[in-house]
């Protein structure tokens, strides 16, 4: 009587292996030979059909990904889906496209009321300079914080993440 243990047959007993009969031992072998992976699955003889299929995973950004039969289950971490890494932040922009996006957003007037509102005569010129005359505009400038925040446009994070994403888009 002939015996399979993992992707192993014989016809003589194998210790730890499970008796099969002489047609799956004929049906194993001849998959075997035809390159086909074997194996034991629930403690019956299982033949691959050889078919691969890809999966996924991101790891630090980067999609990895690994060939496995199509019948094996999808390895922990890993998807059967290519997986979109997060886009990175934009944290500074053009002023040209700033500029560009809050009027096609029309908070352009609102920001310039608001600077011209600004009592402190300091941060009023650092605020005109960083409207007017800087080449680009970082998102954590206090400036850019002012003008977005509460007593400014009063923008939630989402509003004011979509519109540096947005500017980013512009092309000049």
């Amino acid at each position: 009587m002939p015996y399979m243990k993992n992707d192993t047959i014989s016809q003589s007993v194998i210790s730890g292996g499970i008796e099969i009969s002489d047609a799956q031992y004929q049906s194993l072998l001849a998959a075997k030979l035809d390159g086909k992976p074997v194996t034991v699955r629930e403690g019956a003889p299982f033949i691959y059909s050889g078919e691969k299929r890809t999966v996924y995973r991101l790891v630090d950004k980067a999609v990895e990904s690994q060939e496995i039969l199509t019948e094996d289950e999808t390895p922990s971490g890993w998807q059967d889906e290519i997986p979109t890494p997060d886009p990175e932040p934009i944290t500074q922009v053009s002023r040209a496209q700033g500029t560009a996006q809050l009027k096609i957003s029309g908070y352009w007037p609102t920001v310039i009321a608001l600077v011209d509102a600004i009592p402190d005569p300091t941060t009023k010129i650092i605020a005109e300079q960083a409207l007017y005359a800087a080449n680009t505009w970082q998102k954590n400038s206090p400036t850019m914080q002012l003008l977005a925040g509460e007593g400014g446009l009063n923008l939630t994070q989402q509003q004011f993440d979509d519109l540096f994403i947005n500017a980013n888009q512009i092309q000049l």
